[in-house]
């Protein structure tokens, strides 16, 4: 059995492979991402965003993404973990 998550988190305590989509990494590639946010929003926004998609990137047995681009983007973030990422 396999668990798939649309969101870029993984929740539960699923016991089998667990597989997640990740769009980009829009969020830490691109500081002004959470633009319209007071500063200790923004702040507070990149850590919780930062510290869910590195726990799920860590947790799953496969990152799903959706193009070329965005795999080459995720990869320059993520090189020990490439063995993980499909499109």
């Amino acid at each position: 059995d396999a668990y798939l998550n649309t969101s870029p988190y993984l929740r539960g305590n699923w016991k089998g492979a667990k597989f997640f989509f990740l769009h980009d990494l829009l969020a830490v590639s691109h500081p002004d991402h959470f633009h319209g946010m007071s500063p200790f929003k923004k702040k507070i926004a990149r850590i919780f965003f930062k510290f869910f998609t590195w726990r799920s990137i860590r947790k799953a047995r496969g990152i799903l993404t959706i193009s070329e681009y965005s795999k080459k983007q995720i990869s320059d973030y993520i090189m020990e973990y490439m063995h993980k990422l499909f499109l």
